[in-house]
């Protein structure tokens, strides 16, 4: 089994809670979240849709929905359960070189000099 298929079975509702999400049942395997009507949790297919913003998918697009990550973050939290910190890498400053050999510019002026009307 892939990482991503083993992220897709946890439990929407899980995820959900443990995101500070709570839900209430409407019927059978249909939730509700109270403040948004709209939004509802299908636990028997493990998938969400919020039906006013035409919003809908697993649990990795609930994860990125709700915490605003980015897909990879959202495979990393359902893996680990915390949301890992970016990496600040610096760039080092280095100065500009110019690597092309420098030819000087006598030969081109003479000729155009001496092609000029006298």
């Amino acid at each position: 089994m892939t990482r991503i298929k083993a992220v897709k079975q946890k439990a929407i509702l899980d995820v959900a809670e443990s995101l500070g999400y709570s839900f209430r049942r409407l019927s059978g395997h249909i939730y509700e979240h109270p403040d948004h009507d709209s939004f509802r949790i299908f636990a028997d297919t493990n998938t969400f849709k919020w039906f006013s913003r035409d919003i809908q998918g697993d649990v990795i697009d609930f994860v990125q929905l709700v915490a605003g990550v980015t897909f990879k973050e959202a495979v990393s939290y359902l893996e680990t359960g915390d949301f890992e910190q970016a990496k600040l890498i610096e760039d080092t400053y280095q100065p500009f070189q110019y690597y092309l050999r420098e030819e000087p510019f006598q030969q081109a002026r003479t000729y155009l000099m001496s092609s000029l009307p006298k």
